[in-house]
C-alpha cells in the first residue's frame, strides 16, 4: 500500500493517547513510515471532537489527500462543550475564536476539574437515550465519509478499539461504512493484551507491537 503523503494524523480518545506511556502507537508508525506525525487524540475525547479537528485539519490545509488519517472511535455518549471559563487544559481544547472545547463523558460532572461545569454536566445525562445516540453518531458518521470522500482522501482508515465503538453491541448493530471505506476498517484484536492497569489502554509494549502491525499492513 503506497502513501505519498507526508503526513500521519491520528484522531482517537485515550486509547490513542500518551496514557501512561511516552510514545503512542501513532508516533511508533510515523517513524516506521518516515512520515511526520500530527496528533489529534485526547483523553475523554470524543467523536465529535475527532470530526472537529478533522475537519478543522482538512480545511486549513494541515492534511492533504495523499496523507493518512486514522479515526479510533469511542462510544457514542461522549461529546464536547464550550465554555468561556478554563477549569483545566488537559481536558479540554482552546479556541482561536476564545473559550475552550470541554471535554465530557458518562459521569463526568463526578470528577472534572471546570467546577462552573459540573451543574450542565450532571443535567445532561438526564437527556442521554442510547437509540438516539447511535442515530446520531451514524448519521454525522456517514456525512464525515462523504465530506472526506469529496475532498479526496482516500487514505482515510477506521482502527477498532475492541469495547469502545464501532459496534452496539447490546443491539447488535454495525457501523456502517461506505463503500469507498469498506476495506479501511482495521480490527486488532490483541490491542488490549499488552495493557496497563486498567485494562482499557495499551501500555508501552502495546503501543510499540501495534506501531509495527500497522505498520506492516502499510507497507505490504
Amino acid at each position: 500500500m503506497k502513501i505519498t503523503g507526508k503526513n500521519l494524523l491520528v484522531a482517537g480518545c485515550s486509547v490513542s493517547d500518551y496514557t501512561e506511556v511516552e510514545q503512542t502507537y501513532g508516533e511508533h508508525l510515523a517513524k516506521h513510515l518516515n512520515l511526520n506525525y500530527i496528533h489529534r487524540a485526547a483523553g475523554c475525547g470524543s467523536n465529535w471532537r475527532m470530526w472537529r479537528v478533522i475537519f478543522d485539519a482538512v480545511n486549513n490545509n494541515i492534511i492533504t489527500p495523499e496523507d493518512l488519517i486514522i479515526v479510533q472511535y469511542t462510544e457514542i455518549t461522549r461529546t464536547e462543550f464550550w465554555s468561556d471559563t478554563s477549569g483545566n487544559w488537559t481536558l479540554e481544547d482552546p479556541l482561536d475564536t476564545g473559550g475552550v472545547m470541554i471535554r465530557w463523558k458518562m459521569d463526568a460532572h463526578e470528577w472534572t476539574p471546570n467546577i462552573n461545569s459540573r451543574p450542565l454536566f450532571r443535567e445532561y445525562l438526564k437527556h442521554i437515550d442510547l437509540n438516539v445516540e447511535w442515530n446520531k453518531f451514524l448519521q454525522h458518521h456517514t456525512m464525515f465519509q462523504c465530506f472526506m470522500k469529496e475532498r479526496g482522501f482516500k487514505n482515510l482508515y477506521f482502527l477498532v478499539a475492541p469495547g469502545y465503538s464501532f459496534k452496539d453491541a447490546k443491539a447488535n448493530r454495525n457501523v456502517i461504512v461506505e463503500d469507498f471505506y469498506k476495506d479501511n476498517v482495521i480490527s486488532y484484536n490483541r490491542m488490549f493484551r499488552h495493557a496497563n492497569a486498567d485494562g482499557f489502554h495499551m501500555n508501552e509494549t502495546g503501543h510499540d507491537l501495534l506501531g509495527k502491525h500497522l505498520a506492516q499492513m502499510f507497507l505490504t
